[in-house]
């Protein structure tokens, strides 16, 4: 901020200034910025990003509160796995010998899947480590990459939600960068490159190319495939009144709502879920330990 005040005080426009820190300042601000410039709008072009910045981040924090919960409830049941296989189950081995090669199936598989997780812990670690760096490593080429986002939306549960909230910020970026100015095709470029999704950015570059052969917004996105009937609808009413910007800002809280009522959806059923889940484990566990000493005490008795 202190080197925008030098520039913009030596004569620099202020979004050459910001354009000089591309980390801190993305091509959709410049492009904001640049364009209120222009028409003598800047206090709005700040209030425009203000307002997408905020709602963006409100969409991100829903969707990361989502997914928070089944991701500390995943790493609680591998790491409860871990320590009963190594920790737990070989303390009882002692008990089961007694009882010869007659143990229950419950019994064998616990033994069975301990004595694995015990004596090849340090190949599994590894593999493990090898294969996450693998992975982090292939995602960052464009071809895992892609695959990776195209994973995202395709997810059994949270993909949906993901589509909805990427489709919702495609439509309020677009909407934005439309109001203030910024012709069609620019805004695409633009658009495309603030969605995080090379999947979503491809398909929005198709648009693009699209428009730019001469066909209309409303046939380039039916084309793309990625919108729902209702949402053409709308878009095909702003494209014939001329507010394509103001049907894309309703386009955006359409799929902001349809994302809020599914994250509230998922939040109602998936706790069952996990509960049934660490219910079966747990049942798994008990049966396996619990079923050996009740056949040595009536054994006994």
């Amino acid at each position: 901020l202190g080197q925008l005040v030098i520039d913009i005080e030596a004569g620099m426009s202020v979004s050459a200034a910001m354009a000089k820190f591309p980390r801190v300042f993305p091509p959709l601000y410049l492009n904001v910025i640049k364009v209120s410039e222009t028409t003598g709008q800047l206090d709005q072009g700040f209030l425009q990003l203000a307002d997408y910045i905020e709602r963006d981040f409100e969409n991100r924090k829903q969707i990361k509160a989502a997914l928070r919960y089944p991701m500390i409830f995943l790493v609680t049941m591998v790491l409860a796995f871990v320590i009963l296989n190594i920790f737990v189950i070989p303390a009882f081995e002692g008990i089961f010998a007694k009882l010869g090669n007659d143990l229950p199936l419950p019994t064998k598989i616990l033994i069975g899947t301990s004595w694995f997780f015990v004596t090849f812990w340090p190949l599994l670690l590894g593999l493990s480590v090898i294969g996450i760096g693998i992975l982090k490593f292939w995602v960052k080429t464009e071809t895992g990459g892609l695959w990776a986002d195209r994973a995202k939306l395709r997810m059994p549960i949270f993909g949906k939600i993901v589509r909805q909230s990427m489709l919702a910020r495609f439509a309020r970026t677009l909407s934005m960068t439309l109001h203030a100015g910024v012709p069609m095709l620019q805004s695409l470029s633009v658009v495309s490159g603030a969605l995080d999704n090379k999947f979503v950015e491809g398909k929005v570059a198709e648009m693009r190319d699209k428009i730019s052969n001469g066909e209309s917004l409303v046939r380039a996105a039916y084309a793309s495939g990625m919108f729902t009937p209702l949402v053409m609808q709308m878009l095909a009413v702003g494209d014939e009144t001329g507010k394509i910007d103001d049907m894309l800002m309703q386009v955006s809280d359409y799929y902001e709502r349809e994302t809020q009522y599914a994250l509230d959806a998922v939040g109602a059923s998936i706790e069952p879920i996990m509960v049934a889940v660490m219910g079966s484990m747990v049942l798994m566990v008990a049966l396996g330990i619990f079923l050996p000493m009740w056949e040595m005490s009536s054994g006994s008795m």
